[in-house]
């Protein structure tokens, strides 16, 4: 188990921000939106990684709120190359 911070980026939100794709910036309520999100997370932990292809992996998140609820998510992944 890892936990990850800042935008679920080492370097924080901002770094976070510029690798969203346009669609997803718009889709997160802009900058300002995806900041108050992310604000309201502690860390977020990266319960498993499951590889199908050598492009595509989903992982098992819990993301864990300031006031102490969590919520489990997986997440899909895909590399551009």
């Amino acid at each position: 188990m890892r936990s990850i911070r800042g935008g679920a980026h080492p370097d924080g939100v901002d770094a976070a921000w510029t690798q969203l794709s346009p669609n997803y910036q718009t889709q997160s309520g802009g900058k300002s939106g995806y900041t108050t999100f992310w604000s309201k997370i502690r860390p977020v932990r990266v319960d498993s990684i499951t590889s199908t292809d050598y492009r595509t992996s989903t992982a098992g998140l819990t993301y864990v709120y300031t006031d102490g609820k969590r919520k489990p998510k997986n997440a899909g992944y895909e590399s551009n190359t």
